[in-house]
């Protein structure tokens, strides 16, 4: 500080230079021996502690065992393969008894050796299927697509399928169980196809009384079938009763059985 004595200037490194060079030459030698195994010594540590951490790699550093996830929850078993420097790969799939979010397998297997980093295949729970919405006119296969991508089985039966004035022919009109109704895996499924729209119901005429000629000719003018049934094996004899009787509605088509006297 200002006003203190001051005391004499240190050596400048120009002089610090000149009386390292005007030591005798057996100490400058030791100096740059010294020096020398300094260096030397330090390479030679950095050398082995590099040889130590590429052993311990090579041998067990690079190596973990594979944890047990299944029946952990995802965020749990995640976390485990985290502590134990593997990679999770997640899927899911439908489980009749296992809990959604829930781990149903794993691989590797558990306390399998593997390489840290090495990828673990985690197949988590969706729970059960649900019955998918599949919208009305939807094409056949693709309702069949539909239904298996749900793990559901689809099922296809000409007996169930309906007459419908709004979905054309061959499309969806509904499913059986309907939408969100939750069953087991690989269930069926039935998928309920439009007949197109109903046909025009025909009006059954009264035929007892008439001759069966008659009554066949009557029944061919609406778009009717007849079968004759003859008591005495006589087919010009009249009709005496029918099936479906007089005023019936039935369809285009249909049969009209005929019991003639």
């Amino acid at each position: 500080p200002p006003g203190w004595p001051q005391g004499p200037p240190g050596p400048t490194p120009r002089k610090r230079e000149l009386s390292a060079q005007a030591l005798p030459p057996h100490l400058q030698q030791r100096r740059r021996s010294r020096r020398l195994f300094v260096g030397w010594t330090t390479g030679l540590a950095l050398v082995g502690l590099l040889i130590a951490i590429t052993a311990w790699w090579l041998g067990t550093g690079r190596w973990t065992s594979m944890p047990q996830v299944v029946g952990l929850d995802q965020v749990s078993a995640q976390t485990a393969l985290a502590d134990a420097g593997l990679a999770p790969k997640l899927s899911q799939a439908r489980h009749d008894t296992v809990a959604s979010g829930v781990v149903i397998s794993a691989d590797p297997e558990p306390d399998a050796r593997v390489v840290r980093g090495t990828e673990v295949s985690l197949v988590v729970s969706a729970g059960r299927p649900r019955v998918p919405k599949i919208d009305p006119g939807t094409a056949r296969d693709t309702a069949a697509q539909i239904v298996g991508d749900a793990s559901l089985s689809p099922r296809f039966d000409s007996a169930r399928d309906e007459y419908s004035d709004t979905v054309s022919s061959g499309a969806v009109v509904r499913t059986d169980p309907a939408a969100n109704a939750e069953l087991r895996v690989n269930a069926q499924v039935t998928v309920v196809l439009s007949r197109g729209p109903p046909p025009k119901q025909v009006q059954v005429p009264l035929l007892i009384g008439r001759t069966v000629n008659q009554a066949e000719r009557e029944l061919e003018r609406l778009g009717l079938k007849s079968e004759v049934q003859s008591i005495f094996g006589d087919r010009n004899g009249r009709v005496a009763a029918q099936d479906p009787g007089p005023g019936e509605m039935v369809e285009p088509g249909s049969t009209v059985t005929l019991t003639a006297l």
